[in-house]
């Protein structure tokens, strides 16, 4: 069986081509550049109903929200794709992505323009699994919830109809697949102007102030935290714990690690060893399933 690998990487050139080197291991499996600016697909309201009258138990509210969606169905409209074979996987222990991005006007402590990259989307599944326009994923999404909603559903308060601790699972830190949204992103520390600032890798309270905003409890984001922390990533200013709902905009180079897991015999792209746990289906599927299966029917 071969598999996809998929890279994604948003793009805002300013004069040179950023370099990307794809590795498993140590072998290096592709190197290209990114010539122009690379920008998301816009996600129409009418995408986002096809994909809501696919479930009928996995609804949440995001799919009435349209500010909410265009962040979890956001995709690059180029994605270097691979395909590998099953076998060197198996041989394989991490795959590593290397973005050489020197590219900008810095003299003497100062910049005004540069070379940006949001990275964005990573996928590693079986190509099988793109057949019919990736309606394995909608399947597999809709029969994981009936199970989850079924089993809280059981073990409810009836009286204050509470789903509390059924939104307190849902977001725990679980294996993502077949796309991770969380990882680390290792900045190059020759490069000046691409160190994180301290007050930024600390709490990680850009983007985490806008979870607590929206969450009535933050267990989920203490667990992330813990997980961080657990990794020495926070307190590090060359590495950046990342999450691609809430991208930004990186100036320079830098590479990001995902190590080659396994779980129910599928091989997937796993950045903290999330082995154990229902994993999460990313509303990035979808979209990928949606622009780039059709290349995979034959």
């Amino acid at each position: 069986m071969n598999y996809i690998l998929g890279i994604g990487l948003l793009y805002k050139k300013y004069k040179k081509n950023a370099v990307i080197k794809l590795y498993m291991d140590d072998k290096l499996l592709d190197i290209y550049d990114l010539e122009k600016d690379v920008d998301p697909i816009t996600v129409s309201t009418t995408v986002v109903e096809r994909f809501k009258k696919k479930f009928t138990w996995f609804n949440r509210d995001w799919f009435d929200r349209p500010d909410v969606m265009k962040l979890k169905c956001k995709i690059p409209r180029f994605l270097k794709i691979i395909e590998i074979e099953e076998e060197k996987l198996a041989e394989a222990g991490e795959f590593r992505i290397e973005v050489y991005n020197d590219d900008s006007n810095y003299t003497n402590g100062f910049m005004s323009k540069s070379s940006l990259i949001e990275p964005n989307f990573f996928i590693l599944c079986p190509k099988e699994l793109m057949k019919n326009n990736g309606q394995f994923f909608y399947k597999f999404q809709e029969n994981l919830y009936k199970k989850i909603v079924s089993k809280f559903e059981k073990g409810m308060d009836k009286t204050k109809q509470n789903y509390g601790h059924f939104k307190d699972w849902s977001e725990k830190p679980r294996p993502q697949w077949p796309i991770p949204q969380y990882f680390d992103i290792v900045l190059d520390k020759n490069n000046k102007i691409n160190k994180v600032k301290k007050n930024d890798t600390k709490l990680y309270d850009k983007y985490i102030s806008t979870w607590l905003e929206q969450e009535t409890k933050p267990n989920f984001v203490t667990e992330w935290l813990n997980l961080f922390k657990k990794h020495g990533t926070l307190n590090n200013p060359y590495i950046l714990p990342y999450h691609v709902q809430f991208g930004r905009e990186i100036g320079g180079s830098f590479h990001i690690t995902f190590n080659i897991n396994k779980k129910n015999k599928i091989y997937f792209l796993d950045a903290y060893n999330l082995t154990s746990g229902i994993p999460v289906v990313s509303m990035q599927t979808f979209s990928f399933a949606h622009y780039f299966s059709y290349k995979y029917e034959q």
